[in-house]
């Protein structure tokens, strides 16, 4: 399982002009971030780094798993803002 600093990942984001903040507990814990009409789950999993990615509907509109953080900040960053999806 990819070890993930939730509160630096949030960091990150806001540091980005975007929403974000920690929620839940444990195993459940991750990411919630937010621009507009768009929004991300980010979490640990036992392949890396699980991001759901969202787009103002009830479900998902599709997930990826990424290596590391790094890799993470770089996509949602662009997703957030519009520039891809």
């Amino acid at each position: 399982m990819a070890h993930l600093d939730h509160g630096a990942i949030a960091r990150t984001m806001i540091a980005a002009g975007v929403r974000a903040e920690v929620r839940g507990d444990g195993a459940a814990r991750f990411v919630f971030a937010e621009a507009g009409e768009r929004a991300v789950e980010i979490s640990e999993s036992d392949a890396g780094v699980w991001v759901e990615y969202w787009d103002g509907d009830d479900s998902p509109k599709f997930d990826r798993t990424f290596p590391n953080t790094d890799a993470v900040a770089v996509d949602v960053t662009a997703w957030l803002s519009g520039k891809t999806g």
